[in-house]
């Protein structure tokens, strides 16, 4: 059979696009992509094309794709002011304002001057909007969950990983549950990246391009840290300065290992992924692979806690994650060292643990348009659960610290986003009905939110070491649940009890510095004083075990990043006796 002519493939791609046209306009979006990108492949120089896929995929909230396919767009046709528009909402979603600010400026540019379409006249309104808002991102005020380390407090030597330093033999000696360990190991992977990256090299080349020399392994270093656990990330520069420079090293890195870390999403990339392999084998397509997922998980995390951008991460997360499961299943019988150890369950459970908490981020700021609903965080935390319960580290197989940061914390995360969940549905903030919305939970409705957000965070406290400051935050909340179902002394006194007692060895750790210091010191001084109220007033005969006395809300930070519990001989958390008595 003779091959297409050019005349003829050029007619089959205006086909396969008026099809395409067709079924985006009856939202029919996934089927419309297909369309778009069979014409691209009839031909691929039509800049409208890309433009068009690239709507499907706005529409979908794809945003890493439809930046690519705009980009493209805007290279075939630099005057082609619907894809530069489409680039800058792409780059907004992102939360790239600075280039949203550009591409916006660009599409009115390239509009007429004179003599403009009813359609066009609409389009420059659209642009102007659209560059207004970005132009505020720009310069509007910038959520962020980065402390700021004062200069005595880093020479002090008493913040959280140089105590656990300082605490390791003796931990190791007492052979007790401690979030010693994990936090050595977090931290020792967090050095070994920042040195690093200061012996990268960067110079001007003759042409006056930017050059870098050195180690390429900075990335794969950070993200384990930030894996194991992210809390103890901290930098001794300016955060700017900082992001700056692991901005030029995610390009150097990318560019040395082949990577897609700046060249589109998931479908691009298992294409791609796909030819490499058939070309250079898993030398090539493994480290291609896990430089861009790890870039993914370095500026999701980065910028989610630097720039409050938590849709971009939301994004980034969804991309690896989307990236992580295809590999697992389109390559199930390939060794670890062939496919590489970011498609293993347990560093995919790791960034299912990141993607969950930014989800509950999210959801947390009640914005209307936000991407996730309260449902779906719930089934996301509950799917995560799940994975930790089917999937137990094998017996010997692991480090502590690994099956603390892999299994255990995940698994407590969760638990304690759940908690979350049904706390907040069972005191009316967000719906506990899907199908009636605005109808309040009934009482035996709101016991039942209360009873299980109570017993969801008491899990979560049980996978976390009694010295960690996560610990007694999880265990206040089990108390304030069970203060709000209107439980008698008798049963949350005894968790106050537990509370004072843990306080020394959770204090020795956390309380130094203004990192975690305030917060853990007016968590236990609350406790502390409503026990000691109540304590009196029963000696006091104006009380008894069976009143009822309620302590307010904790007004401290609101985090969900969970440290979890070592595990016994048998491969379950240790239980605390004194909590279990308290919950009969």
């Amino acid at each position: 059979m003779s091959r297409p002519t050019p005349n003829q493939d050029i007619a089959e791609s205006e086909r396969l696009k008026g099809l395409g046209n067709e079924l985006y306009q009856k939202g029919e979006h996934d089927a419309a992509h297909h369309k778009y990108s069979e014409a691209i492949k009839k031909n691929p120089k039509n800049a409208v094309l890309y433009a068009n896929r690239a709507a499907v995929l706005l529409a979908t909230k794809q945003y890493l794709n439809a930046l690519y396919d705009c980009e493209k767009a805007v290279q075939l046709d630099p005057a082609y002011s619907k894809a530069w528009g489409r680039l800058a909402t792409a780059q907004h979603a992102l939360a790239s304002y600075p280039q949203a600010v550009e591409a916006w400026d660009q599409a009115l540019s390239t509009l007429p001057a004179t003599d403009r379409t009813p359609a066009q006249d609409a389009m420059e309104l659209q642009f102007i909007q659209g560059l207004k808002k970005s132009y505020r991102a720009v310069q509007g005020p910038v959520e962020t969950n980065i402390s700021v380390l004062k200069k005595d407090e880093l020479e002090e030597g008493l913040l959280p990983w140089d105590m656990a330093r300082k605490l390791k033999a003796r931990k190791e000696a007492e052979g007790k549950p401690s979030c010693v360990p994990m936090i050595n190991a977090a931290n020792e992977e967090l050095e070994e990246a920042m040195e690093l990256l200061s012996l990268v090299q960067r110079k001007k080349s003759p042409q006056g391009l930017e050059m870098s020399r050195g180690p390429v392994k900075v990335l794969e270093w950070f993200t384990n840290s930030t894996l194991s656990d992210d809390r103890i990330f901290h930098v001794k520069e300016g955060a700017q300065s900082w992001m700056m420079r692991m901005e030029k090293q995610c390009h150097y890195e990318n560019t040395h290992w082949k990577g897609w870390g700046e060249s589109g999403g998931p479908s691009l990339i298992k294409g791609e992924a796909l030819k490499m392999l058939k070309k250079e084998g898993w030398n090539g397509v493994r480290p291609a692979l896990a430089i861009t997922v790890r870039i993914w998980i370095f500026l999701a995390h980065f910028r989610a806690k630097m720039f409050g951008q938590r849709d971009f991460a939301h994004e980034f997360y969804t991309n690896a994650l989307d990236v992580l499961e295809w590999g697992r299943k389109t390559w199930p019988n390939a060794a670890t060292h062939e496919r590489g150890v970011i498609f293993e369950k347990t560093f995919i459970r790791g960034v299912k643990k990141l993607a969950l908490e930014n989800m509950h981020g999210i959801v947390a700021t009640k914005k209307k348009d936000a991407p996730i609903s309260l449902q779906e965080l719930i089934e996301a935390a509950q799917e995560l659960s799940e994975d930790f319960r089917t999937n137990p580290p094998a017996s010997g197989a692991h480090t502590a610290p690994t099956i603390l940061s892999f299994w255990y914390y995940p698994n407590a995360t969760a638990q304690s986003i759940l908690g979350w969940c049904y706390l907040e549905q069972a005191l009316g903030v967000y719906p506990h009905n899907p199908e009636d919305p605005n109808a309040p939970p009934s009482p035996a409705e709101k016991e039942s939110l209360l009873t299980t957000a109570a017993e969801c965070y008491l899990t979560a406290a049980r996978y976390i070491p009694p010295d960690d400051e996560l610990h007694m935050q999880f265990l206040r909340k089990h108390l304030e649940c069970l203060c709000a179902r209107r439980r008698p002394l008798r049963e949350t006194l005894p968790v106050c009890r537990r509370m004072r007692e843990l306080g020394p060895d959770v204090m020795e750790i956390w309380a130094s510095g203004s990192l975690y210091g305030e917060g853990v010191k007016e968590n236990l001084g609350e406790v502390v004083e409503f026990e000691a109220l109540n304590i009196g007033e029963c000696m006091a005969g104006r009380m008894t075990p069976d009143d009822v006395a309620v302590i307010g809300f904790m007004k401290g930070r609101k985090r969900n990043m969970v440290q979890v519990s070592i595990p016994d001989a048998e491969g379950k958390p240790e239980e605390d006796k004194a909590e279990i008595k308290a919950e009969k």
